[in-house]
């Protein structure tokens, strides 16, 4: 049997096997930074899954409502991770809570499901995944792009959320809120405030989006797709 062949690559020397196999200083390398380059990734989500978390819990009352701050976080992920990044920090966040962890606005667990605002958490992955995504498709970075962006996944997070809060209590909750109920109680006293979470949100993301980009270019994938 002839001996394995020794060839040169890129950043080292590797061997291949009679059966194919090869294997390289320079792979190993690229390996090892792959990892790191990944970590990167996950420190971020980590960190706005956290903040989202944080966010439920710190809350600004006006006019005697209650506001928290997690609709910014939501935003602000998508503007600065991007669609995919966005969401799957978000998703995290979703899995925690329904897993026990007490990081929804009251508790958690998997039974949470049948809380009638449920749907605005789940709205929240939507809304950063669309966020995301018209926020770096095509022009350049701007505040305006940055506000309509999180303006358009904050609208879809209301949809989502007056849609299952519709359905859980007709079907399970069985009181009878109507359309005129949803919007007079849960659109009305909320959503202009997420217009100005949305504003706040864009003028951060614009001053860090710079600093994020080039932290996430490192990874070495597209940082926003």
């Amino acid at each position: 049997m002839a001996a394995p062949s020794s060839y040169r690559i890129a950043g080292g020397t590797g061997a291949c096997s009679p059966r194919g196999t090869c294997g390289s200083g320079g792979g190993t390398v690229a390996g090892r930074a792959g990892v790191r380059f990944a970590l990167r990734s996950l420190v971020l989500g980590a960190l706005f899954a956290a903040l989202i978390a944080a966010g439920a819990f710190i809350r600004i009352p006006v006019f005697g409502i209650p506001y928290t701050l997690q609709t910014l976080f939501v935003v602000l992920a998508g503007l600065l991770l991007g669609a995919n990044r966005g969401a799957l920090a978000v998703g995290a966040y979703i899995l925690a809570g329904l897993a026990g962890a007490p990081v929804f606005t009251n508790g958690g667990g998997l039974g949470y499901v049948f809380q009638p605002t449920f749907g605005y958490i789940l709205g929240f992955f939507f809304g950063a995944y669309l966020t995301g995504r018209l926020a770096h498709t095509g022009a350049r970075a701007s505040f305006l792009r940055f506000f309509l962006a999180g303006l358009a996944g904050v609208t879809v997070l209301h949809v989502i959320g007056m849609a299952y809060f519709l359905i859980i209590s007709n079907c399970y909750l069985h009181t009878g809120a109507d359309v005129r109920y949803v919007l007079v109680y849960c659109l009305l006293p909320t959503f202009p405030a997420d217009v100005f979470k949305c504003i706040a949100a864009a003028i951060l993301a614009k001053r860090l989006y710079p600093a994020v980009k080039v932290y996430l270019d490192k990874t070495g994938d597209r940082p926003y797709h």
